[in-house]
């Protein structure tokens, strides 16, 4: 699949920092789904490229990637879940550290790797809907294990997603 914009995404536990790599502009959204949806209106805006154009690249972060991956997967938008030490080791020793240069690193390494960056279809393949359930009952024991010390609001956030 070709695409023509990438996007880079740095999430935590709040919120979700968005570089667009071809634009080279950079904002912050709630790790939500009103930020989500935010997220999607400023991207049409700022690429006015089809969302199928667009490749989504974020590192995996379990628990707090999880929403985004459920949104991205229902509004059938191309991404790439890439795990954090892959991208590390991609850009050898660097200086500087903060959300909005995680994001455009990501971008970076969307576009650079995007012969290997693969868009899984977690819906569509049997195998990947088998382990989404498995993770989603993994996610639930840990919220309902009582040597956790979740907050409520943690607890109330995740479970609506798994």
């Amino acid at each position: 699949m070709s695409f023509k914009i990438y996007l880079g995404i740095d999430v935590s536990k709040l919120t979700l920092d968005v570089f667009i790599r071809e634009a080279k502009v950079h904002k912050q959204f709630k790790n939500n789904s009103d930020g989500f949806g935010l997220l999607v209106k400023w991207l049409e805006k700022q690429t006015k490229e089809p969302l199928d154009s667009v490749l989504v690249c974020f590192e995996h972060t379990g628990l707090y990637s999880l929403p985004l991956t459920v949104f991205l997967e229902e509004k059938q938008i191309p991404f790439s879940m890439i795990p954090a030490l892959e991208i590390k080791r991609s850009l050898g020793v660097t200086r500087g550290k903060n959300d909005f240069i995680d994001s455009k690193r990501i971008a970076e390494f969307a576009y650079r790797f995007k012969d290997q960056t693969s868009c899984p279809g977690y819906q569509k393949n049997p195998i990947f809907a088998d382990a989404q359930r498995a993770i989603g009952h993994k996610y639930e024991w840990i919220l309902r294990k009582p040597k956790r010390n979740f907050g409520n609001n943690e607890k109330r956030r995740f479970s609506r997603t798994v």
